[in-house]
């Protein structure tokens, strides 16, 4: 368990760091990183990539808050059946990027987001630090698995 929670701890605390000193950097400007990649301040009400924005009522609340809550907590039982270093890991990674996001749902009722990659005029979804852990800690957990399916298939069991 103390590798899922200082992974947790670790990806909360990055998160919200960023978000602060971002969020104060950016207000009302972009900067431009290369001609991809800029850093600029969006203030996301809805869930991944903005899809629900608009929405309201007791099935926001549930998805916004709830359902998160709910992926954190399985994370959390999960880590407990860890018998390695890895699981724990990219499960305290999600549950930290998680409750990132959670934390601004809960108290700025939006999440802030501010990597922005584009080609032109076309730009990929604003995200954070929050975002990244949650993928760095699902692709690790894809990769364990993967790794660990194909261990059983070099060496079937009589």
């Amino acid at each position: 368990m103390v590798f899922y929670i200082l992974s947790l701890v670790w990806c909360f605390l990055l998160d919200q760091f960023s978000k602060f000193w971002l969020e104060n950097l950016l207000k009302n400007r972009i900067v431009e990183i290369t001609d991809f990649f800029s850093l600029v301040l969006v203030y996301n009400k809805g869930f991944a990539f903005g899809l629900g924005q608009n929405w309201e009522g007791f099935l926001k609340e549930v998805l916004y808050i709830f359902f998160p809550l709910l992926v954190i907590m399985a994370t959390f039982f999960y880590a407990l059946r860890g018998k390695n270093k890895f699981v724990p890991v990219a499960l305290g990674m999600i549950a930290g990027g998680g409750l990132g996001n959670l934390w601004d749902r809960i108290f700025l009722h939006q999440v802030r987001d501010f990597f922005d990659f584009h080609i032109g005029n076309w730009h990929y979804p604003a995200f954070n630090v929050a975002d990244i852990c949650v993928s760095v800690g699902i692709s690790i957990l894809l990769l364990h698995f993967l790794l660990k399916h194909e261990d059983r298939s070099d060496n079937p069991s009589p």
